[in-house]
């Protein structure tokens, strides 16, 4: 049914002229003809009621979307566009402002050092000098370049971690030998990539600080990750490093046969330092190394046989302070 249709319909119910209108006048005196006008007024509407619904739901629908698309839409797009013009241009510039250096920053010190050794060492002839132990020299380059510690954050092993005990230890150690013998010059032997002491340094300005190791390529990565401090290779099993005031050596004769133990310790006195800040396993029974190959290690108490250093001026269960005029070495 259409809506002309139900306003027909509409006409014969109502008004003055309607023929149901004109029923009730002339029944209008006659109470029982109500009864039966009502009944069929109710029954009518109810059949009429849901066409009326229907034709006008869908009309109001129709209304709708036709004001939507023609006033509404337009609107809605011209304030996205305004609000995605004067909104996303400053928070695309503030991500990029805050986020952008960083991972540039972060790529660059994860990635360039290790492209550029691994550059320079394919083009550079190798830096140790004819006489230093070429074993060495290939066993801890195999440690550094295939990082078999096997930890993200230094090649140097776990002991060189910055929240590791054994850095705590070192750091306090050598705040106490600053105390204890002013130290202005120190030689770490071995230095390996620099992770940690510049927790120490920091704290002390005016230390002149040098590092050694047997890598060649960790000493050319640390000289352009950290330009301000001296790098220098060293194979200190053959070659006495020069004078400072304090040379410092953790968690390496742990590393080294009973032989180049004594080599390295005489070199040390050689370079007539003052003193010497070691990691040391006090009470470990001696043994010799088992193997000469990548991280082989075990406890070892210099105090103890073959070396039998005097005892120290100063220790801890992990670090020990001798003078270094106080050692004597049986080569």
């Amino acid at each position: 049914m259409s809506l002309s249709e139900i306003r027909v319909a509409r006409s014969d119910f109502s008004g003055p002229k309607s023929r149901l209108g004109s029923m009730a006048r002339v029944h209008n005196n006659n109470r029982p003809s109500t009864f039966l006008v009502g009944p069929g007024l109710g029954r009518l509407s109810a059949k009429i009621a849901p066409f009326v619904q229907t034709e006008l739901a869908g009309f109001l629908i129709a209304e709708l979307e036709r004001h939507f698309n023609a006033q509404l839409l337009p609107e809605l797009q011209k304030r996205v566009e305004a609000i995605i013009d004067r909104e996303l241009p400053g928070r695309i510039e503030a991500i990029i402002d805050r986020e952008l250096p960083g991972r540039i920053e972060a790529i660059i010190d994860r990635e360039l050092p290790g492209r550029m050794v691994a550059m320079l060492g394919r083009v550079l002839p190798r830096m140790e000098p004819s006489n230093a132990n070429k074993i060495l020299v290939d066993r801890f380059t195999q440690v550094f370049e295939e990082n078999l510690w096997g930890d993200s954050e230094t090649v140097s092993g776990l002991g060189s971690k910055k929240d590791s005990t054994s850095v705590t230890a070192a750091v306090s150690a050598l705040e106490v030998a600053k105390e204890k013998v002013s130290f202005m010059s120190i030689n770490d032997i071995p230095c390996g990539d620099f992770n940690w002491i510049n927790a120490f340094l920091r704290n002390v300005p005016g230390i002149c600080y040098r590092g050694f190791d047997i890598v060649p390529t960790l000493i050319q990565k640390n000289k352009m990750l950290y330009p301000d401090y001296e790098f220098h290779f060293l194979d200190i099993t053959s070659e006495s490093p020069p004078r400072a005031d304090l040379i410092l050596s953790k968690d390496f004769f742990n590393h080294l046969t009973y032989e180049d133990v004594k080599r390295a310790l005489a070199n040390m006195k050689k370079s007539q330092s003052g003193y010497l800040l070691a990691s040391n396993n006090f009470d470990f029974v001696n043994e010799e190394l088992p193997a000469n190959v990548g991280s082989s290690s075990r406890h070892l108490d210099l105090c103890a046989e073959p070396f039998n250093l005097p005892l120290p001026i100063w220790r801890t269960h992990y670090m020990a302070l001798w003078k270094l005029s106080d050692i004597e070495v049986d080569q």
